[in-house]
């Protein structure tokens, strides 16, 4: 009897194995469903655009989009793998956090990614508002017209001209620290700069930084007045080296994207390549008005 038991056992043992070899004993497991992900947690664009996010997953048959900040992002269109998101015009870069439901054959997930909307229409002002403020300390000090009056009184002396005394006399009267224009331009550059730290953190809107942006520009012509005065005063050595030489006041060249007396326009030169080329008859001169890097030169062209 106990083989028999045995053997009946075995028999079933061997016929239960046979059954789930053969799908026959259990369930069939389900294939794992396709992850909905996006690629991109962080995208920036310009204002009055569309923006794409791609990621894994098909078409969806519903999307929905909440925003912190709301700054009017709108769904565009849809397709297999990507979104396209439209963003209004703005007076200003924001960055706000979408909240971004999928729903996709049924299966909803929501993912977070942080958007950066700039504000195109005042790119080149904030380019000018920067360039100011990186170049403050040269605006300040003139340090482009005082690179000339050094080198012009430099020069009067080495052609016998002016003796010692009198080119020390000459070189301590430029002084443009001491003009109520150089605190009126130190104020306005700082105001500029805080409201382009308010601006770039979304506090204040592109009509505030125009608004600082002429200040400056108002400030920089009535400080730049003092430096032509002074190379005014010694155009009797000026004319020594460059016969013709007539100063200007400062201006933002769109050109080289910087701040300068001398290289808007074509009186003085051109620009060539990204880079200013002067005319003949200032030559002499042309690393010192070539831009402001180029004002600590004065003894290499001597």
């Amino acid at each position: 009897m106990k083989r028999s038991r045995l053997t009946k056992l075995s028999l079933a043992v061997a016929v239960t194995t046979t059954l789930v070899g053969c799908g026959g004993g259990g369930g069939g497991s389900e294939p794992a469903p396709t992850p909905i992900d996006f690629d991109q947690s962080f995208v920036s664009g310009a204002d009055k655009g569309v923006i794409g996010l791609t990621g894994t997953f098909g078409n969806p048959d519903d999307v929905t989009i909440t925003q912190t900040p709301d700054i009017g992002v709108s769904l565009a269109s849809v397709s297999n793998s990507r979104i396209e998101l439209s963003v209004p015009d703005l007076d200003r870069p924001v960055t706000t956090v979408l909240q971004i439901t999928l729903d996709v054959d049924g299966r909803e997930v929501t993912k977070q990614v942080s958007l950066l909307a700039n504000n195109s229409d005042a790119e080149a002002d904030v380019e000018k508002a920067r360039t100011a403020i990186e170049q403050g300390s040269s605006l300040l000090f003139l340090e482009q017209d005082a690179a000339l009056y050094t080198f012009f009184i430099d020069y009067a002396y080495l052609a016998k001209a002016i003796n010692h005394s009198e080119k020390q006399a000459l070189l301590s009267e430029f002084d443009p620290e001491a003009e109520a224009t150089f605190s009126n331009l130190q104020v306005s550059l700082r105001e500029l700069n805080s409201v382009l730290e308010d601006y770039q953190s979304a506090e204040a809107g592109e009509d505030r930084l125009r608004v600082a942006i002429e200040g400056v520009e108002s400030a920089i012509s009535d400080h730049s007045i003092y430096g032509v005065q002074r190379l005014d005063a010694i155009s009797e050595y000026t004319e020594i080296l460059v016969p013709g030489f007539v100063d200007s006041e400062i201006e933002f060249d769109e050109r080289l994207g910087i701040w300068s007396a001398y290289t808007k326009g074509s009186y003085y030169g051109d620009v060539i390549d990204n880079q200013f080329v002067a005319r003949a008859a200032f030559e002499p001169i042309e690393p010192l008005i070539q831009d402001e890097l180029s004002q600590s030169l004065t003894c290499e062209v001597l």
